[in-house]
């Protein structure tokens, strides 16, 4: 059942079926701050939509898969306002609606602007997708997920991995279910680290990449990115594009905890270091394995574990962000 509706009855035809999927508590409120302010200018627009909220986790891929069965040909545009995990779910509730295009208004913590089409501030970007809802969207890739054994299969529109940064991924969500407060947060985000590295053991893997295999010792983590990521200070894979048809790999390995945690304060590593300790690889096709059972992450959400595969495709639906 699709709650939480808002209704403004003056219909524009440009506007016609365009819906907003809204995560009030991402960015620590920030989403429902700027949603206000979207709404205010809608309203003096007179446009016409409906606005749906999400009440828990995985909500936006239920709200966009329902919204896309039941309008049928009559949905052309769902706009998300929220974080990476928003447009997470929007992304795999709409993969099977082709016609269904995707805009998304960041409003989460910790966005890179360096990923960002649209304005920062959600007037000014609602305005430009406005502009452009009747426009072709530029298409992008995505990464696709699959765990091998378990049918189980994943869309991921930013970066996902293995390792210590799932660990840590997986420390913040137990600490941070009681609270939204953005000090506190930043707080408990070092401490989860700092305690997560602390007992971390480095790992062995195995990747087949595009046919090539390579195995690596003292894996800190694996990153597998389709757009550039921010963690802490440290920019992981900035060259990785969603409109080039590859995915970008980080392999970080053979580095002290002291000097790991100085990258990540920093986001400097010394050259010598780097070439030893950073592998970056470019691929179509993925396939990773290693000698333990780990956490996985996509997109900051918590997955299975196990051996995966990992390809990248054009996404079903076309979006701008």
């Amino acid at each position: 059942m699709i709650v939480n509706t808002h209704k403004i009855w003056r219909p524009i035809d440009m506007m016609k079926g365009l819906f907003f999927i809204i995560n009030p508590v991402a960015g620590d409120g920030k989403s429902l701050r700027a949603w206000k302010k979207m709404k205010k200018e809608l309203e003096a627009k007179h446009i016409s939509y409906r606005s749906f909220f999400t009440n828990h986790p995985g909500h936006a891929e239920i709200l966009a898969r329902q919204l896309a069965t039941i309008q049928d040909y009559r949905l052309k545009t769902i706009i998300g306002v929220g974080g990476d995990g928003t447009l997470n779910e929007m992304i795999n509730g709409l993969q099977s609606f082709q016609e269904v295009r995707i805009g998304f208004i960041y409003s989460g913590s910790g966005n890179d602007s360096k990923r960002r089409v649209l304005p920062t501030h959600p007037v000014k970007a609602l305005r430009m997708l406005l502009k452009k809802v009747n426009k072709p969207f530029e298409e992008m890739d995505v990464g696709e997920l699959h765990f091998d054994g378990k049918g189980v299969s994943r869309s991921f529109v930013n970066q996902m991995g293995v390792g210590l940064l799932a660990e840590v991924y997986y420390m913040k969500e137990r600490i941070y279910a009681s609270t939204h407060h953005s000090l506190i947060k930043r707080v408990m985000f070092m401490t989860s680290f700092i305690k997560v590295l602390g007992s971390y053991k480095p790992f062995s893997l195995t990747l087949d990449v595009d046919g090539i295999t390579a195995s690596y010792e003292n894996v800190w983590f694996l990153s597998i990115a389709n757009l550039p990521k921010r963690q802490g200070n440290l920019l992981i894979s900035p060259k990785a594009s969603a409109r080039d048809g590859k995915l970008n790999l980080m392999v970080l390995a053979d580095l002290s905890r002291l000097k790991l945690i100085l990258l990540f304060l920093t986001g400097k590593i010394m050259r010598k270091q780097r070439e030893e300790s950073v592998n970056e690889l470019v691929a179509e096709r993925v396939k990773v394995k290693t000698d333990t059972s780990l956490f996985v992450y996509a997109d900051g959400d918590i997955m299975d574990d196990g051996s995966f595969r990992v390809h990248v495709k054009a996404s079903s639906a076309s979006y701008i962000a």
